[in-house]
Formats: C-alpha cells, structure tokens, sequence
C-alpha cells in the first residue's frame, strides 16, 4: 500500500511538473525511472540485510503461518439461511 502511494505521490508531481512546464518529458521520464530503480535497489537491501520487518512501511503486521491447527488466518463467513 505504502509503495503504491508514494508511486501515485511521485507521478503526481511529474504531472504537475509537466503541465507547468517546470520540466520536459525527457528529464521527467528519467527521473522517474531513476528514482524507481534507486528505491527498488534500497528495499533489496533492507530486506536483504535488515529482514522482512524493515519494510513494513505501514506497520500491518506479517502475517507468516496459519493457525496452530493449519486452518487459514482469514475466514469468511459462512451465509446463513433463513
């Protein structure tokens, strides 16, 4: 969730920078791409080094097993008729 926000944040303010001529298409573009294979790169390396908590930018806990009898975390409801 966390990522998809900031990339949504980051394409807005290349669009604003576009249609206000702060920038060209070119400049934009590559910072674009730039920034995503630079923040792609420092999330590899948190999870690498630091483990799968370091990125857990929303704070949702990890959700890793089952319960202790191995039947799913989530469960829907069941419908009951009437």
């Amino acid at each position: 969730m966390a990522i998809f926000a900031s990339f949504l944040f980051l394409l807005t303010m290349t669009s604003y920078r576009l249609y206000n001529g702060c920038d060209t298409v070119g400049p934009a573009t590559l910072s674009l791409l730039a920034g995503g294979i630079v923040g792609s790169l420092l999330v590899m390396q948190n999870l690498l080094l630091l483990g799968k908590d370091s990125i857990n930018l929303i704070g949702v806990p990890l959700l890793r097993e089952r319960t202790s009898d191995k039947k799913p975390i989530y469960v829907c409801p069941q419908k009951v008729s009437s």
